[in-house]
């Protein structure tokens, strides 16, 4: 009897051993244990430059599968972490890029993590590597995941988790940084990515655009241009008329450099057709963008009153110029450019093939000749085989047995000058 006593007390002290030794961690403790493990590979890297490298690091690809997977547990820890001025710089980063896979159900911890994103976002004291990271993880809390594309879907479905209220306290906030003339103003300030930011939160265009109009008169490009960005794209969904008005506002100033061609890209996306006038005195003069960008647009928009200036850039343009308005003329069909673009043949290659692309789609039959002269001489002129030429003698009305006498024509004639 006392021998089994003594088996039943033996087993069960080996028991409560094996259950203390088993890992059972609180999830709590499991998040600490993760974080902490994202610390030790932090430590290793010495720089911002050497970050490429994890992506084919193992421990670290499955530290970032277990932070996504751990949900609402792990985000005080994160944010404890982040908001540790004296962690290293890199661990912060890596905690803050981190919690954006997190896939956070509770308000509660989508409020936390806004906050110090915030936080950290408007302290000038922080590095300007994690202000920056802080302001492109609110542009991307501002998204839908049918604007993601579902790319980024524990970011988007925040969004349904937000406020009214607390969507507008991110916009305060981001455009608290981005009217600071303080700021820097280049792409790697905090200044920029702010601006950048406010792209995402459209149900707020008017407030936006509103402050940052000021950045508009800015002399710095980066931070003007990002600003036009930001504005434009807010025109997709709203303020439309407004924004309109704004970008052609800007495209009569006649600058140049990177703000100016974000202004003609956007007249383009919006199709903002109160800037015809301007681009058709583009055409003659240069004048508010390149001519070659004005007859691509005013191709693009079948502008019919166009087609003067367009045959006159064929005549004075330099090269890419005029392949651009022998492109326009094309689309817009124009029967007055027939003669012009016929003398383009032969010119040069690129332009000799473009001319005969837009002569197949005018459709005049004057144009046979001349481009089966081109076609019979395609070695000369550089244009031997060209797909452009054939397609436009086809549209034409050439048929497939006389493009094939001609080849073998021109191959009897090759042999016999012993070529």
């Amino acid at each position: 009897m006392l021998k089994r006593i003594i088996v039943v007390l033996m087993l069960f002290g080996f028991s409560v051993f094996q259950l203390q030794a088993w890992p059972w961690d609180s999830p709590e403790k499991k998040a600490k244990n993760i974080v902490s493990e994202l610390e030790v590979i932090s430590s290793k890297i010495e720089n911002f430059d050497q970050l490429e490298s994890l992506d084919w690091n193992l421990s670290f690809n499955k530290i970032m599968k277990e932070i996504k997977g751990s949900g609402d547990v792990i985000v005080p820890v994160l944010v404890e972490e982040i908001s540790d001025t004296t962690n290293y710089r890199i661990f912060r980063y890596l905690c803050l890029n981190s919690i954006v896979y997190v896939k956070i159900k509770k308000t509660e911890s989508c409020s936390k993590v806004i906050e110090t994103l915030m936080n950290i976002m408007r302290d000038k004291n922080e590095t300007e590597v994690l202000r920056n990271a802080a302001a492109n993880a609110l542009l991307t809390v501002g998204k839908s995941s049918k604007e993601t594309g579902g790319r980024i879907s524990p970011w988007a479905h925040w969004v349904t988790l937000l406020t009214s209220r607390k969507r507008q306290e991110i916009v305060e906030g981001l455009l608290s940084v981005a009217i600071d003339r303080e700021e820097g103003v280049d792409k790697n300030s905090a200044r920029w990515h702010a601006v950048r930011a406010l792209i995402s939160y459209s149900d707020y265009a008017r407030m936006i655009i509103d402050s940052i109009s000021i950045c508009l008169t800015s002399k710095h490009q980066d931070l003007k241009a990002i600003s036009i960005n930001t504005i434009a794209g807010l025109g997709l969904k709203s303020e439309k008329e407004r924004v309109r008005n704004l970008l052609v506002m800007e495209l009569r100033k006649d600058e140049k450099g990177l703000a100016a061609s974000q202004t003609i890209y956007w007249v383009k996306v919006l199709q903002i057709r109160a800037a015809i006038p301007l681009l058709l005195e583009a055409l003659r003069t240069g004048k508010y963008c390149s001519k070659a960008k004005a007859a691509e647009i005013l191709g693009d928009w079948k502008v019919e009153e166009a087609i003067p200036d367009l045959i006159g850039v064929l005549g004075t343009g330099k090269g890419f110029e005029k392949y651009m308005a022998a492109d326009a003329l094309g689309k817009l069909r124009a029967e007055a450019a027939v003669g012009p673009l016929i003398k383009l043949l032969g010119e040069d290659p690129g332009l000799t093939e473009k001319a005969a692309e837009a002569l197949g789609k005018i459709g005049n039959p004057i144009a046979i000749k001349p481009l089966m002269k081109i076609f019979k001489d395609g070695e000369k002129y550089q244009v031997e085989g060209s797909k452009e030429i054939t397609w436009a003698l086809r549209s034409l009305g050439v048929s497939e047995q006389k493009l094939e006498e001609l080849k073998q024509r021109k191959d009897m004639e090759y042999r016999k000058e012993g070529k």
